[in-house]
């Protein structure tokens, strides 16, 4: 909103004497004008110029209306300044900026009186914008960024301060590059530059971490040819009109002062004039420094010219000699013998400081291509022919656990058991492992981890991590009720689930599920109660230091409207005479019928970490499964061999099914089951809810066995065991691997391949694999109905997805991720194929999944799928829960 500037000069009558009183009118800075004009108490009233004393007013610019004029007071000349101050700032923000925070914004505008409090200055809010942009230019932009100001009335109404505005302040770091120029480069080969510049290229967009990235990496490949401090001018490039020209600063030597070592410059590989190369430098003192007892050292002053001064110094003697002998001091992590072989300095060479300095630096990197971090103050020396470079490793006194809400949820030691245990050397591989550790438990989010000193005088080496952490809802609770009508019958389903995967703090899971229906054969209770314990943390054996998995369940579900089959079919043919041999025509087939299952028992898992990322799981299950018949509407055949209902109306063989009496053969039979297993499991995946890179595989084994089976040679109840064996790969791959232009990290391409065979011929088909149309997403090829694909003994499928995380975080959602997905597999029994001699099943199609939450409570993630194949080219819409693998 703009602010304008009034002033009044009132009409002086004739008033003469001294000034007796300045007096001012409506701010609260009166002190402040008081300073700036130039009448004072006793200064003669025929001296004072009203006009000017109002525009030095005027120049504090804070002011909308200044009124000034002599009053004829009873105790003499009062000067009477009033003003109307401009609307006081409530609030400083600067928007769209990536290289700095809002509140280094907002100290940084503080300084120039930009801030919530003051007076609203126009012209200094004005003045900010260059303020901003000269931040940016020294921040390495090529281009003066566009800032723009909004000034913003705050609400009459609004709690804020009455009569306030709010500063925005909005940054445009982006613009166009069309084509990109270099000049001033003769070391590196063009396309060594073309390479670096190609992601900036062809995003066609300015992008301040790619060209800090592209700048790194230009002048790392200058600094690995020995040619330190050359590289991009970051000064002189430039971006103007979509054209990056960029310039390269590649440093000369100026001048070559070797006095004070006695050696003449004709000497050393370097020439006046040549390029600065501190590698050969250093070269060439190694070798010059042979037979001298003192050390020599070197200074390199840079010129703005782009010219280097180089100067040799000569230390007292016996500083330096000849090195007879190694000593490496403080290591414990990495081998003397590893660190002896990076350093520059040998048996046999004459010890120079500025030689032993770049030893040191070998000897950090060296640690740090481990993972490691030592002190980066070097600390060697020399001494009666001895080498002595010393390690101080830094180890983690302990850690500092901030929460961002007071009073958290969770145990600190959940957090800690999974990190490098104190007094432990500092690793950034290990501590980012047992990060990751945490954040797969799903209910930590860590935000930073940054080691710093432990201030412990006697132990310099000590660092605290602190760890910023931020707490994710974990509690669902899921209510569901369905209602539904057909002309011949309704039901009701309700179920009511909670669980919670951080239970009293500890990372504990527990979950509890009721439900109730009715169905053809009466009205129906389930339930089920699990309890799991991701690490058994007990003073036992080693249990504290090799995470051990528990987790129980006790269980009574029910499932209603399963579908019978004879076989692999779930059609028969209505005459019992023709069934044996399946010789009637389609169209004279029936629906076997429909049945209910309760499955009722217990099962206990228990797995230990024997790798990283490994876990090998045991686990048994046990219950009784009692099946029951539900009643269907039968069919008979009229004299035309069709199929019709009792009201005679031809019907489809769909909606019928066999007659109860007959149907009952096929009902699996009752009784107990139990199934034991083991299964080994790798996962590296950085996020199990929406994984970005890594891998899972799994490798499962089990037996099966039970007297839940009928005989069909005998009819009669009898016993079986089958052995079941499958695996999977899943693997993650971000698209800017690919694509470099795409550099959002939540495009992300997804594979996987599952196999699956059971070892047994005389068992349940129940428990045969459930391909095609299932909910498990091992076995699932999508766009195919249950009827498309039998239960199978033998599956194969691979799989590909392409995914976008929108992380669209609102009131009710936590994200929505939207991919798009090809299946293509092969399953062993498929209708109208022997088994074994099936054909390639494939779909496709696209997909969107929801992650609903509210409150602090985490629903279950939903996914909307529709998927298309060639028997169903119209496609099937399927409604699953869970995520995507």
């Amino acid at each position: 909103m703009p602010f304008g500037i009034a002033y009044t000069l009132a009409q002086t009558p004739q008033i003469s004497g001294k000034l007796k009183e300045v007096r001012v009118v409506g701010t609260t800075e009166a002190n402040l004008i008081k300073a700036i004009i130039r009448s004072r108490p006793n200064t003669d009233v025929s001296q004072i110029n009203l006009e000017s004393e109002r525009n030095l007013v005027l120049t504090l610019g804070i002011f909308s209306e200044v009124t000034v004029r002599l009053e004829d007071q009873p105790q003499g000349p009062v000067l009477v300044i009033e003003v109307e101050e401009n609307p006081r700032i409530n609030s400083v923000t600067v928007e769209g900026s990536s290289i700095a925070s809002s509140t280094q914004w907002q100290q940084a505008l503080a300084s120039q009186l930009i801030e919530a409090g003051q007076p609203l200055n126009n012209t200094r809010a004005e003045e900010a914008i260059t303020g901003i942009q000269q931040i940016y230019a020294q921040s390495g932009f090529p281009f003066e960024v566009k800032v723009a100001l909004d000034v913003i009335d705050v609400p009459a109404s609004s709690e804020q301060a009455e009569n306030s505005v709010d500063l925005v302040y909005t940054v445009d770091e982006s613009a166009p590059i069309t084509d990109i120029s270099y000049e001033g480069n003769t070391v590196l080969d063009q396309k060594v530059i073309d390479d670096a510049f190609l992601f900036l290229k062809d995003q066609k967009r300015f992008d301040i971490a790619a060209y800090t990235d592209t700048l790194n990496e230009i002048a790392t490949k200058y600094r690995e040819l020995g040619y330190r401090g050359s590289g991009v001018d970051t000064a002189r490039t430039s971006l103007l009109d979509g054209q990056l020209n960029v310039v390269f600063k590649e440093l000369r030597i100026s001048a070559l002062d070797t006095t004070a070592i006695g050696v003449s410059p004709s000497e050393f590989s370097l020439k006046v004039g040549d390029l600065f190369n501190y590698d050969v430098l250093l070269a060439d003192i190694k070798r010059l420094s042979k037979g001298r007892d003192s050390d020599i050292g070197i200074d390199t002053i840079p010129l703005s010219t782009g010219d280097v001064r180089v100067s040799f110094r000569a230390g007292p003697p016996g500083e330096a000699g000849e090195i007879t002998s190694l000593q490496i001091e403080g290591n414990t992590v990495v081998s003397t013998e590893e660190i002896e072989t990076s350093l520059e300095l040998g048996i046999g060479d004459n010890f120079t400081s500025i030689l032993a300095q770049e030893d040191f630096n070998r000897i950090v990197e060296l640690y740090l291509s481990k993972g490691y971090r030592i002190a980066t103050v070097p600390s060697f020396n020399y001494l009666d022919g001895t080498y002595i470079q010393r390690v101080t490793e830094l180890k983690i006194a302990g850690y500092e656990i901030l929460f961002d809400k007071p009073d958290p949820k969770s145990d600190e030691s959940t957090i800690l058991r999974y990190l490098p245990k104190p007094g432990s050397v500092l690793n950034d591989n290990t501590l980012r492992l047992g990060l990751q550790n945490v954040i797969r438990q799903g209910a930590i989010e860590i935000q930073a981890a940054n080691p710093v000193s432990a201030q412990n005088p006697e132990a310099p080496e000590e660092v605290i991590i602190q760890l910023s952490v931020r707490e994710l809802p974990t509690a669902r609770f899921q209510p569901g009720l369905v209602y539904e009508t057909s002309a011949t019958s309704s039901k009701f389903n309700a179920n009511l689930e909670f669980s919670d995967s951080n239970f009293l703090g500890q990372l504990h899971s527990i979950g509890a599920n009721l439900t109730a229906e009715t169905s053809d054969i009466g009205f129906l209770l389930g339930a089920s109660v699990s309890y799991s314990i991701p690490w058994l943390y007990i003073d036992q054996l080693d249990f504290k230091d090799v995470p051990t998995r528990i987790a129980a369940s006790l269980f009574s579900n029910v499932e209603t409207d399963q579908v019978l089959s004879s076989g692999n079919a779930v059609s028969v043919c209505l005459d019992p005479t023709k069934r044996a041999d399946d010789s009637c025509d389609s169209a004279q087939k029936v629906l076997v019928g429909d049945y209910t299952k309760r499955d009722t028992g217990a099962s206990l898992s228990v797995g230990r970490q024997i790798l990283p990322f490994t876990l090998l799981n045991f686990s048994a299950r046990g219950g009784y499964s009692e099946y029951k018949l539900e009643p269907g509407s039968s069919c008979t055949l009229n004299d035309a061999g069709e199929l019709i209902d009792s009201n005679g109306n031809v019907v489809n063989g769909t909606d019928c099914a066999l007659p109860q009496g007959q149907a009952i053969d096929f009902l699996p039979q009752s009784g107990l089951n139990a199934f034991v297993g083991s299964s080994l499991t790798y996962d590296n995946r950085d996020n199990a809810n929406f994984p970005h890179s890594g891998i899972s595989a799994n490798v499962d084994l089990g037996v099966g066995f039970g007297s839940d089976y009928r005989s069909p040679a005998t009819g009669e109840q009898t016993s079986y065991i089958y052995t079941p064996i499958q695996f999977g790969v899943r693997t993650y791959l971000q698209t800017s691997t690919l694509f470099p232009e795409l550099q959002d990290p939540n495009h992300v391409m997804a594979f996987k391949v599952t196999a699956g065979h059971q070892f047994g011929a005389d068992y349940p088909s129940s428990r045969y694999y459930i391909v095609g149309d299932s909910y498990d997403n091992d076995t699932a090829i999508r766009g195919y109905n249950r009827s498309d694909v039998d239960r199978s003994q033998t599956y194969a499928i691979g799989t590909f997805e392409y995914r976008y995380d929108f992380n669209f975080d609102s009131f009710a959602t936590q994200t929505i991720i939207a991919y798009g997905f090809t299946d293509v597999g092969w399953a062993s029994n498929v209708p109208g194929f022997d088994s074994y001699a099936t054909p390639l099943l494939a779909g496709a199609g696209l997909g969107v999944q929801l992650n609903l939450g509210f409150s602090g409570i985490n629903l279950p993630a939903i996914r909307l799928e529709y998927g298309f194949s060639a028997n169903n080219p119209a496609g099937i819409f399927r409604f699953k829960v869970g995520p995507v693998f």
